[in-house]
């Protein structure tokens, strides 16, 4: 996950932590978790965000789906899996 080039994106709409966790329906705490890398964001989540962002499929890719990046699905979150 390319967390700059994501903070980039907060940047030019002026948005901090506790504003994307709000677009995304979590705690301050759990954007901030998401962001250091200890929890992945959800494919809900990133489409929220690609949406607020108005992200193109080459800075979603650039964010999200690097080589070193895995999301954790919505069916294994509901199993309670972590990848």
């Amino acid at each position: 996950m390319n967390i700059n080039l994501l903070k980039s994106k907060m940047a030019l709409y002026g948005d901090k932590n506790y504003n994307l966790a709000d677009v995304l329906g979590i705690t301050p705490a759990s954007i901030s978790a998401k962001l250091t890398g200890r929890f992945k964001f959800t494919l809900s989540e990133i489409e929220k965000i690609v949406n607020h962002y108005s992200l193109n499929k080459a800075d979603t890719f650039d964010i999200f789906f690097n080589s070193n990046s895995l999301v954790e699905t919505n069916a294994n979150k509901e199993r309670g899996h972590q990848q």
